[in-house]
């Protein structure tokens, strides 16, 4: 809880701040005003999931290896792609070590309910190792179904074709799951869930930091009211939101 705390005094401190100081007369960050031409939100990648027990989740393809990292993680990856996954394999493990340490040893518990992680080639095999009825947004390299205890990632991001950062995003939605067990499966603001997760999967904030106030400058910030239900769906919409959260 000091950790979330944290962060919470931290994006005070960013945007609570100046305005409070501010002299008569100066100009001040804005929040992108709701408008007929707002964002088009969409589900980010850790969606609400209603009725855990009525979706159903289809099986990997032929094809794919597994590895097991305690009892707590399954990893299903294509054949011929262990190299990329060897480091998140092998990182896994203290990543849950740290992560407890900051939420609770109730989170990624070992058990009978391990985290199942399914990565595909591509966006379009990701899409199709997805639940019935809960395809993942446009933009995802990742998903996490954290009621579900199911991790989607792909290897070549959907957009830019480029390779994806297997550790860094495997182990952001894995935060996402850390945080729905820690908070029992009770809803938190989900760009604080995007922030946790940032900041667990040990993501460089420069870039992010960067997209920040180029957005505060323009007064593109968007509200916090609509990333609590939603992400945007264009690129750059939803990299003002990631850099809020």
């Amino acid at each position: 809880m000091k950790l979330w705390s944290l962060l919470v005094l931290c994006w005070l401190a960013l945007f609570a701040q100046p305005v409070l100081a501010a002299p008569p007369g100066a100009a001040v960050p804005e929040l992108r005003a709701a408008a007929a031409d707002a964002p088009v939100l969409v589900p980010g990648d850790a969606p609400f999931v209603l009725q855990p027990a009525a979706v159903r989740i289809p099986a990997v393809p032929a094809g794919y290896e597994e590895a097991r990292i305690g009892s707590w993680l399954v990893v299903r990856f294509p054949e011929g792609t262990r190299s990329r996954m060897t480091p998140l394999l092998e990182g896994a493990e203290a990543f849950r070590e740290k992560v407890r340490s900051h939420m609770g040893t109730n989170v990624l518990p070992d058990g009978e309910a391990p985290v199942q992680m399914h990565v595909a080639r591509n966006f379009d095999d990701m899409a199709k190792l997805a639940p019935e009825g809960l395809p993942p947004p446009a933009y995802a390299q990742g998903v996490a179904y954290s009621p579900l205890r199911l991790v989607l990632l792909t290897l070549v991001a959907p957009r830019s074709y480029e390779g994806v950062d297997v550790v860094e995003t495997g182990l952001h939605e894995l935060a996402h799951v850390a945080v729905h067990d820690a908070t029992g499966g009770n809803h938190v603001p989900r760009w604080f869930n995007e922030g946790i997760a940032i900041h667990e999967s040990g993501e460089k904030p420069w870039e992010r930091r960067k997209v920040l106030w180029e957005a505060a400058a323009t007064h593109e910030l968007l509200p916090l009211a609509d990333l609590d239900r939603s992400f945007p769906e264009s690129q750059e919409d939803v990299s003002i939101a990631y850099a809020q959260a």
